[in-house]
């Protein structure tokens, strides 16, 4: 509903977001909307969102876009550490982190933590995948 214009979008009349996703006038009653905003536990944009005209606007205060989905159903907040306030150094996907191990099979590199943050190949300089050896 709208172009692209210097990597924003440029809304047509009659529509807004960042996406050009929400009709400034709302043909739908509050009920059909709101039934449409329902995720399969028929929870209103699973709670972490408003209910636009049918669809989910998430609740992204800082405008970060950490919540996400038709229904606002992935929140990848759950991938910044409590403590340290650091993001997944991996691919946070749906509020999961999964760790990028360099050794494809998965037999070794061992990168793990709630944030990807602990390396032990750290420990060694060169790791020696044949003999599995870390700190001598």
């Amino acid at each position: 509903h709208g172009k692209c214009d210097c990597g924003k979008c440029k809304c047509d009349e009659g529509w807004y977001g960042e996406a050009c996703q929400y009709p400034t006038t709302c043909n739908l009653t509050r009920k059909k909307s709101n039934e449409m905003c329902k995720n399969s536990q028929d929870i209103i944009c699973s709670g972490a969102g408003t209910c636009q005209c049918g669809r989910c606007k998430c609740a992204n205060s800082e405008g970060n876009g950490l919540v996400y989905g038709k229904f606002c159903e992935c929140d990848d907040r759950e991938c910044i550490d409590d403590e340290t306030e650091e993001i997944c150094t991996g691919t946070c996907v749906c509020g999961e982190c999964t760790c990028h191990d360099v050794d494809p099979t998965g037999d070794w590199g061992d990168i793990h933590g709630d944030t990807c943050e602990c390396d032990e190949r750290n420990c060694k300089a060169v790791y020696d995948r044949y003999s599995d050896d870390f700190c001598s």
